[in-house]
């Protein structure tokens, strides 16, 4: 019996009609999962299972909305439908329809098993050892860690980043801090993304993202969660457990609000580590868009906005307004960023500038 509360951001679901979906935030309804499609079985796919539960398949992967949810209209129209307490249309997983789980933590667990008797590729070797570098500098238990991203299905390529996770508030911010230290190392075994590198992740995402190279470079530089290591890309995610997040499915529930473009001050930014990640709000003013009087918080389900700004700075930002409605008390609004093409959170100091001075 699957425990929806143990599947959050970070884990995949398996269809028993071989689709796979990546899961998206930490709350579910009890009867299906909050994720959108990310491989696809197709004979003549770029990406084949050599090993694993899906050793000898064959797949096509997936990334923009626009070709998952064309997919999903021709396969399973009912994934897409609006959830009734988000208040939107999400893709979903039925729970009978969920053939496999892929954790990150036992994923994690089963490489390093494998490595013993030298069954690993070289990829695979190369994040168990990121993993073991970054829980010992930070002081965590392995068990706070794991492996995600195509690495978890199995469906890697030989220049696939490595993608991890590490979940929960204290192992987050422990593994952030040595990060930072390792960053640091003139000669350490982590490096920032060089230009050519930022380049690549700028072209990646600005159709969907408008920033430009100096705003998104900017950001970048202080960020811990994407760099190299052993000359391969990798990218952290860092993610509240659900107990953590302080919610439950329908407590509270949300309704949408039209679209808006504010400046604002961020008065904390104690959820910006996270996927999801939250910056609390004040000095708002909106610039499009009609103004509510109580918008407390920008928030993001995309871990390209982890770490965007610190407290004290002031931002500008796009996105979807969303009326939060509690189960007592008075609700208020939030921003939220990251869903839909064109939107976007920047700090305002960076809106200026063609080049990115340091990186």
């Amino acid at each position: 019996m699957i425990d929806p509360r143990q599947v959050i951001e970070g884990w995949a679901v398996e269809t028993y009609g071989g689709l796979i979906f990546t899961v998206k935030g930490v709350v579910h309804p009890p009867d299906r999962v909050i994720a959108y499609l990310r491989y696809l079985p197709d004979a003549s796919g770029e990406r084949r299972a050599g090993h694993g539960p899906l050793q000898g398949n064959t797949y096509r992967r997936v990334y923009r909305e626009i070709d998952q949810l064309r997919a999903l209209a021709e396969l399973h129209p009912e994934y897409v439908a609006r959830d009734p307490m988000l208040g939107m249309v999400v893709q979903s997983v039925p729970w009978p329809d969920v053939v496999r789980v892929h954790d990150p933590l036992r994923r994690l667990r089963e490489l390093r098993e494998l490595r013993e008797s030298g069954a690993t590729t070289d990829i695979e070797n190369d994040a168990v050892r990121l993993a073991e570098l970054i829980a010992e500098a930070g002081g965590v238990g392995l068990g706070r860690l794991g492996i995600t991203g195509s690495l978890l299905v199995g469906l890697d390529e030989p220049s696939s980043d490595l993608d991890l996770l590490v979940l929960g508030e204290a192992a987050g911010w422990a593994v952030r801090d040595a990060l930072l230290a390792l960053l640091a190392e003139p000669n350490g075994p982590l490096k920032r993304p060089n230009a050519a590198a930022l380049r690549a992740l700028h072209n990646l995402h600005r159709d969907d993202t408008p920033l430009t190279f100096a705003q998104f470079c900017r950001a970048q530089a202080r960020k811990v969660n994407e760099g190299t290591f052993a000359g391969r890309g990798y990218f952290l995610r860092f993610v509240r457990t659900a107990q953590e997040s302080g919610e439950s499915y329908g407590e509270p529930s949300y309704a949408p609000g039209g679209e808006a473009r504010v400046s604002a001050v961020v008065t904390s930014a104690a959820g910006a580590l996270f996927t999801p990640n939250h910056y609390a709000l004040g000095d708002v003013e909106f610039l499009e868009g009609t103004p509510v009087e109580d918008l407390r918080e920008v928030v993001s389900h995309r871990g390209r906005f982890a770490e965007q700004a610190v407290s004290g700075e002031a931002v500008e930002a796009q996105g979807r307004l969303e009326r939060v409605m509690p189960g007592t008390g008075s609700g208020w609004h939030r921003l939220v960023v990251g869903g839909r093409s064109g939107e976007y959170l920047v700090v305002r100091s960076g809106l200026r500038g063609t080049e990115c001075e340091k990186v």
